[in-house]
């Protein structure tokens, strides 16, 4: 979740309401090594690689799939977290 801070008072027979949580956020890019592959993220068509999702939820899982030149397809599967590189490079099945 986004950090949050705030400092609050104790106030006996009250109830006050700390935080609201908000899940963490990443940009992410999915380009091809040839460029200009066809992509998919989740079944939708994002038109030709590199393709720029903003704005995901950490946990969010997500299929993403490259079509090249010849009809060479490569798919996988990601999750978004810390640990995902910002930029993902799909590449052609030798």
């Amino acid at each position: 979740y986004e950090p949050w801070t705030r400092t609050i008072e104790a106030v006996p027979g009250t109830v006050q309401q700390v935080a609201v949580l908000v899940p963490r956020r990443r940009d992410l890019v999915l380009a091809t090594e040839p460029p200009g592959a066809q992509v998919w993220i989740d079944g939708v068509s994002h038109g030709e690689a590199p393709a720029r999702l903003q704005s995901l939820a950490f946990g969010r899982a997500l299929e993403v799939r490259a079509r090249f030149e010849g009809g060479l397809e490569v798919s996988r599967s990601l999750t978004i977290d810390a640990e995902l590189p910002e930029r993902i490079v799909l590449t052609p099945p030798e």
